[in-house]
C-alpha cells in the first residue's frame, strides 16, 4: 500500500516542506511474521486469520536545491530526524507518532522507530541526492489521527437490582435499561482501546461494554478514576488503572480485563453501588483500523 503526506515526531514532510525534501515513494510492507500456525490435530496447517504483527515503513526521495546550502538543509534534517535511540536492548525507546494518509486521504496514525537510517547517493554533478530510510512499527492496527472524546454526566449511577452476570450471553441490547447509557463510534474495522475517567465519588466502580461484553471493576471508592488501555510503545505498562495519579490496579476484581469498543456503535455503562453518585464521565477514542 503507498502512503503519501507524511508526518513523523511531528516534522511534516509532504510536499511543500521547509526543508528540501521530497519524497517521491513511501510503502508499507505486508505483515513480517506469517499466518501459519498449529490448529488442534492438524499440525503446522494454515491459520484461517492473518495473525497481528509489525510490518516496515520503506521511504524514499530526494533532496534538492541549487546549492549546497540547500541541499544540506535537507541532508540535516533527515539525519537528525531518522537516528535510532537508546541501547538495542532498550526495544522500548524510540517510538514515535508518524502521521500518513493514504490515496483516499484518510489519516492515520501509529508509533513507530527507526529501522534503518538514512542512506544517500548523488552524482557529483547533480544538484539532486537521493535518500532512502525504513521505519519499524510492531503494531498491526492504524489509529485515526483524531482523537475523539465523549463527555456525559451521570447521577444515581448504580447497579441493576436484576444483575447482569459475566456468564450472560453476550452480545445483547436492549431499549430500556436501569443504566445510562452512553454510546460511543468506533468508526473503522477494528476493535479500539481507549480511556475512561470517572470523576465523582463511585463506590466498587464498574466500566463496562454491553456491546461486547468487556468490562473493568475494581473494589473501592474512587474520585478520580482512569482506565487506560490505548497504545504507548515506550512503556510496559499496557493498562493505566489510577485514582488521583495513585495506581490503583490492586483493587482490581476477579474477571476483569479491560474496555474496548467493536467496530461501530457500542454501549457503554458505568456505575458502583452508592445511590446517590453524580459523575462526569469521559471516553477518549481513535478509530481504529487494521490492514492485512
Amino acid at each position: 500500500m503507498i502512503i503519501k503526506d507524511i508526518v513523523y515526531k511531528d516534522v511534516d514532510l509532504s510536499a511543500g516542506n521547509a526543508y528540501n525534501i521530497l519524497i517521491n515513494d513511501s510503502n508499507k510492507t505486508a505483515n513480517l511474521r506469517t499466518s501459519i500456525t498449529n490448529k488442534e490435530n492438524f499440525h503446522g496447517s494454515r491459520s484461517t486469520n492473518t495473525l497481528g504483527s509489525g510490518r516496515l515503513f520503506i521511504i524514499s526521495g530526494q533532496v534538492f536545491g541549487a546549492t549546497f546550502a540547500e541541499r544540506q538543509i535537507g541532508v540535516d534534517k533527515l539525519n537528525d530526524l531518522i537516528k535510532p535511540e537508546g541501547l538495542p536492548w532498550l526495544t522500548k525507546r524510540g517510538f514515535y507518532w508518524l502521521k500518513f494518509k493514504d490515496w483516499n486521504n484518510n489519516e492515520f496514525k501509529v508509533q513507530a522507530k527507526v529501522y534503518s537510517q538514512c542512506e544517500f547517493t548523488h552524482d557529483v554533478n547533480w544538484a539532486i541526492i537521493n535518500f532512502r530510510f525504513e521505519l519499524y512499527s510492531n503494531n498491526y492496527k492504524y489509529l485515526g489521527v483524531t482523537d475523539k472524546s465523549t463527555v456525559e454526566s451521570i447521577s444515581g449511577a448504580t447497579a441493576p437490582t436484576f444483575g447482569v452476570s459475566l456468564e450472560t450471553e453476550l452480545p445483547f441490547s436492549f431499549d430500556e435499561t436501569p443504566w445510562e447509557v452512553i454510546n460511543i463510534t468506533n468508526s473503522w474495522n477494528f476493535l479500539a482501546d481507549c480511556s475512561v475517567s470517572i470523576v465523582g465519588e463511585l463506590e466498587n466502580p464498574t466500566i463496562q461494554n454491553l456491546t461486547n461484553g468487556s468490562n473493568y471493576s475494581l473494589t473501592y471508592t474512587s474520585t478520580s478514576l482512569i482506565v487506560d488501555n490505548r497504545i504507548d510503545q515506550n512503556t510496559t505498562n499496557k493498562l493505566i488503572v489510577t485514582d488521583g495519579w495513585v495506581d490503583k490496579k490492586i483493587y482490581r476484581d476477579a474477571g476483569s480485563t479491560s474496555v474496548r469498543l467493536n467496530p461501530w456503535l457500542n454501549q457503554i455503562v458505568v456505575f458502583g453501588d452508592n445511590t446517590d453518585a453524580d459523575l462526569q464521565v469521559t471516553i477518549s477514542r481513535n478509530d481504529t483500523y487494521s490492514w492485512s
